[in-house]
């Protein structure tokens, strides 16, 4: 799917005075055939609709800028900031724009990077930040002017040729090696280490943790660890040999986080060790320098999304600058003040009795006089995003008022559409950073198989036997299922919190530990204000939660979806068609409906569910190759290390199941099949060959002749209540309530509101709850 992106980014900087004039692109990026994508400038046919958030209402079209599409040239005409809907088509993407007086100073937000030799694209884009005069209007004093072009660039000129420098500010690596990047403006030079890798080359550096089946990785699910952060030092290898050893140990262990224990004979365990530069990742967002005395200390993510206040009805920092933008600076009004003005401008869902003292002090302080300098690492993570950091959106166009007036039915949809821009993407998200992995090879979430992370993995090879190319295994092709898919872990040396399932479900990461806040000190020198983290040089870990976060962070690889309440009411899609949502334990309204009136009854059908199809597992194994038949009976081979356990099974005279997944591309399983080439069921175990780990099944239940179930299908064991009926994942008595009321089981039955506290159940007669 096609999307738009702009250049130099969503978060621009111009001066009446001291820089250059800036120049917008917008390209339509469209991904092409080897999974890279193509950029087609259409700037010449965007529209760009101007709104003045800090204006007083009556003059908040006021442009303090003019854009001239056939160019892109940007003209600023007065000091004030302006936010920007860009559309192109049916797609659409908000930006700021701030104008100062006068730049000051400039310096690099790096104090080195790392970038990829590549002959078709440039990679790492060094971040430039910017000092700006104190004008009245309250724009920020220090910018990101990252990719404007006001920074000319150089590759060093005294070594080989590493790196050279694209017009975008972007550095293509030609060979690998350390060199510098030169760069100056206002008659200030400054210069950057840079070092190349090649992240394409072959490694044969894969170690195994554990190793059911070494001479077939293909027929296993293979989990890889890798780290982002660790240094290459004695001290971070050990550290991280240590992390992937216990969260292997706890994870095939303990039964909280079955069914992993149960499937241990189905993982290869592999890692690899790259070691960064520095340890930490960049964090995308601002964090607040000035602190609310007896409240909100400093240090926090910008906007701060937990409570401030002791009423449970007020919005947190986060929703109140979802609804009114973030302060300006030099911001003083009170809380009163605040209020009238916000109830007067028309702003989206935004209401005043949500709205108290403390909060009104922590939103004051939703801004910084500075930008944390990025971290160089590895694979190039950074938590959270940056303001400019944007994803366009495709819907109908919302079309800019006449007139800044209540009369104009154009001014609230508008406004709502415009202040988009403040609605911040979670800041515990691990994720490529953009200036690390170029427009072409990283669009969002998609699967991008071509950037650097994915070019690494794909090249990785067993250290031992013949080095076969493992890391194939991890790469996702959009046509096949593959069992390896999603499984790789970035286990990174980060104590503030973060965790994600990126690429298309086909990485994981995740962050040491839980802070919230974080260390940074100010180094000023003249007009230049570096705002520096201060990490501990030894991160101290959370393990439990690291190992939390790595199982669950696997279940999206297993093709299961978050069921966080995240947004108000239903989603959009709820009562449109029939079709299910495509993760196998989520589910649409209109695909499990009991009759028409779904969207007002609430009513829906127990029995269209698709996972109450699930039934509880006491014993599971994978077919290691195609089963045959043999006579009357089927023949099927597992892993001979596990083959006791069927023994034991044959004594008990335990019944056989046997299901084909017939799993999509990306590992979708549910709603099942139920034919014969798909669901066999109660079949008797019969002659068992423990040297080859080969079991014969039969009885009445088997078809004869049975189908052929492939490799990767599924033998296992069902458990059963004291009748002989197998047990569903879904409690009987749960079953029963739901088909007596077809009511959803939510004690709190408001599904308008978020709800970010626990959801309780209703009451079910004879029944216990085996947790909350």
């Amino acid at each position: 799917m096609a999307d738009i992106v702009v250049f130099p980014n969503c978060d621009l900087h111009v001066a009446l005075n001291g820089a250059p004039q800036l120049t917008i692109r917008v390209f339509r990026r469209d991904p092409a055939l080897d999974g890279s994508f193509t950029l087609t400038d259409v700037t010449s046919s965007c529209s760009f609709d101007f709104f003045a958030p800090h204006n007083a209402v009556g003059n908040r079209l006021q442009q303090f800028a003019t854009i001239d599409p056939p160019t892109g040239l940007l003209t600023p005409t007065a000091v004030g900031t302006n936010l920007i809907q860009i559309r192109f088509n049916r797609h659409y993407i908000i930006a700021r724009l701030q104008v100062h007086d006068r730049i000051l100073g400039w310096w690099f937000g790096n104090s080195s990077i790392t970038t990829a030799l590549d002959t078709r694209f440039a990679h790492a884009q060094p971040s430039i930040y910017a000092s700006f005069s104190d004008d009245p209007s309250g724009t920020d004093l220090v910018g990101d002017i990252t990719g404007h072009g006001y920074v000319t660039l150089t590759a060093d000129i005294n070594n080989p040729v590493i790196f050279t420098v694209n017009a975008d500010g972007r550095l293509q690596g030609v060979s690998e090696g350390p060199s510098n990047l030169t760069g100056n403006f206002l008659g200030v030079t400054h210069t950057l280490p840079v070092t190349v890798v090649d992240y394409a080359k072959p490694r044969q550096e894969l170690e195994y943790v554990q190793m059911p089946n070494v001479e077939h990785p293909e027929t296993m699910h293979n989990i890889l660890f890798m780290p982002e952060g660790f240094r290459d030092t004695d001290e971070d290898r050990a550290k991280f040999n240590k992390l992937v050893t216990k969260v292997v140990n706890e994870i095939f262990d303990k039964p909280r986080h079955s069914p992993y224990n149960l499937l241990e004979g189905s993982f290869n365990i592999w890692k690899v060790y790259a070691p960064s530069k520095q340890h930490t990742v960049t964090c995308g967002f601002r964090v607040n320098d000035r602190s609310v005395p007896d409240g909100l200390g400093t240090g926090f993510a910008i906007p701060y999304n937990k409570r401030v206040s002791n009423d449970r009805s007020v919005y947190t920092p986060e929703l109140l600058v979802r609804r009114v933008g973030f302060p300006a600076r030099g911001e003083n009004r009170t809380t009163t003040q605040l209020k009238t003005l916000w109830s007067s401008q028309s702003l989206n869902d935004f209401d005043a009795n949500k709205v108290d003292d403390d909060l009104v002090d922590a939103w004051k302080v939703q801004q910084s006089g500075g930008i944390l300098e990025a971290r160089d690492t590895f694979f190039g993570l950074y938590l959270g995003f940056r303001l400019g950091d944007r994803e366009s959106e495709n819907s109908d166009p919302v079309l800019p008022p006449a007139s800044d007036s209540n009369t104009d039915a154009n001014l609230a949809p508008f406004i709502k559409r415009v202040y988009e821009w403040f609605e911040i993407e979670a800041t515990r998200t691990l994720f490529p950073d953009p200036r690390r992995h170029p427009p072409e090879l990283q669009a969002g979430n998609r699967s991008n198989r071509r950037n650097s992370i994915m070019r690494f993995i794909g090249n990785l090879h067993d250290r031992f036997g013949t080095h076969a190319n493992v890391g194939s295994e991890w790469i996702p092709d959009p046509n096949t299922f593959k069992k390896s898919r999603g499984f790789i872990a970035l286990i990174t040396n980060e104590g503030m919190i973060g965790g994600t399932n990126f690429n298309d479900s086909s990485i994981t990461a995740n962050t040491l530990a839980s802070n919230r806040s974080l260390r940074f000190e100010f180094v000023h020198s003249g007009n230049e204000h570096v705002m520096r983290r201060t990490p501990p040089a030894n991160i101290k870990e959370d393990i439990d939660d690291t190992i939390n976060t790595v199982a669950h962070e696997f279940g999206h690889s297993f093709n299961l979806g978050d069921e966080y309440e995240d947004f108000p009411g239903d989603d959009p899609d709820a009562g449109s068609g029939t079709d299910d949502i495509s993760y196998d334990n989520l589910a649409r309204i209109a695909a499990i409906n009991l009759d028409a009136s779904f969207l007002t009854n609430r009513k829906l059908d127990p029995d269209k569910i698709k996972w109450f199809d699930l039934l509880r597992v006491k014993l599971s194994d994978t077919l290691i190759k195609d089963s045959e038949n043999v006579g009357s009976q089927l023949k099927v081979t597992i892993n001979k290390d596990f083959i006791g356990k069927w023994v034991q099974a044959k004594q008990q005279n335990l019944e056989g199941f046997l299901r084909n997944p017939d799993f999509t591309s990306t590992g979708q399983q549910l709603p099942f099949k139920f034919d014969d080439a798909h669901y066999l069921v109660r079949l008797v175990i019969g002659d068992i060959n423990e040297t080859e780990g080969t079991i014969l099944l039969g009885g009445p239940e088997l078809p004869v002749p049975p189908a052929i179930f492939p490799t990767g299908s599924f033998l296992f064991i069902p458990r059963i209540d004291s009748s002989g009926i197998v047990i569903s994942v879904v409690e009987k008595k749960v079953f029963e309530k739901l088909k007596a009321t077809n009511l959803p089981l939510n004690l709190d039955t408001d599904h308008l509101r978020v709800n970010k506290e626990p959801d309780y159940p209703i009451e079910i007669a004879d029944f216990k709850p085996p947790c909350d």
